[in-house]
């Protein structure tokens, strides 16, 4: 469903371009596949093709977090993908496509092997610093990639970051990823947050700082997915908005039920106290400072919208 959805908001959202889209799965969906004729309807859908893959090529390589085996299967796009294809952009299905991507699909790769956001999650210098990277270096985010295929495959990158993966696998945290940062920290060209806008850039930001409308959403941390009730992340309708125009409208989450609705409850009326104390404490510089690192803190850990 999640696929699917990332799938129509990018179509909806890009109808003067035609898009042939490659889907790489282990299982395929038979609800999916049933389902496609909607998206053929909104005309920009040349083709649709499912690449089953043997999910036993990744069998033995690390994982971690809420990861699965399928996150690998990206690393294979050289070979699976026609050799007449030059230039993907690839998406993780925890995307939605929120603007037109026009100019992104004219930056110029001629140079690089892939074009790539900066990782503003989870402290990008400790993830440098743990893959003995200079700090000089921006860590990116592998869900949405760019990708020029002609260097890809020129570069090996398939069995360079196998390699590392095999080699190094007990310094990595974030799968393929860690990999694809330490083989093409110096081969790939940095492209706008806003086409891969993660779900703390906005917490992160310095005040004063410019606001980015963006183009990509990447719910990206297990517990601000918007398909889950309990999610407080700030762009979750933004997800239903696109979901509930496809035939997973009637979709209901798995997590909402007495319990979590009650402590759903609870936690708005701890923020709404929060935000009553704040604007009391204004007046008194040092507390004002202190409670607004308390509801910044809270909101990062929800994938929310702090306070500014």
């Amino acid at each position: 469903m999640h696929l699917y959805v990332s799938l129509y908001s990018l179509l909806k959202n890009n109808l003067n371009s035609e898009f042939t889209v490659y889907i790489l799965t282990d299982v395929t969906n038979e609800e999916f596949v049933d389902n496609l004729s909607f998206l053929y309807q909104i005309g920009n859908l040349a083709d649709c093709k499912i690449i089953e893959v043997d999910s036993t090529v990744a069998a033995a390589y690390p994982l971690g977090y809420h990861f699965t085996k399928a996150i690998y299967y990206r690393l294979f796009i050289g070979q699976l993908l026609p050799e007449e294809v030059k230039k993907i952009l690839y998406l993780d299905c925890d995307t939605i496509v929120d603007g037109p991507l026009d100019d992104l699909f004219k930056t110029d790769l001629k140079e690089y092997v892939l074009g790539a956001a900066p990782d503003h999650y989870l402290g990008a210098l400790d993830k440098l610093e743990r893959l003995n990277l200079s700090k000089d270096i921006k860590y990116f985010n592998s869900g949405v990639l760019l990708i020029n295929l002609e260097k890809w495959r020129s570069f090996n990158v398939e069995s360079r970051v196998l390699a590392y993966i095999e080699k190094y696998s007990d310094v990595i945290e974030f799968a393929d990823q860690d990999a694809l940062n330490t083989v093409l920290h110096y081969d790939y060209k940095e492209l706008s947050s806003e086409y891969n806008f993660l779900i703390d850039f906005k917490a992160e930001r310095e005040e004063g700082e410019d606001e980015i409308s963006p183009a990509i959403i990447h719910y990206i941390d297990a517990s601000c997915k918007p398909w889950f009730y309990m999610s407080e992340h700030y762009l979750k309708e933004r997800y239903w908005a696109y979901l509930r125009e496809t035939p997973y409208k009637d979709y209901r989450e798995v997590d909402r039920n007495l319990n979590n609705i009650l402590t759903k409850f609870l936690i708005s009326v701890k923020n709404a106290f929060i935000r009553l104390a704040i604007c009391f404490a204004k007046k008194i510089p040092f507390l004002y400072k202190f409670l607004r690192a308390i509801y910044r803190s809270q909101y990062n850990k929800q994938g929310g919208k702090a306070a500014t």
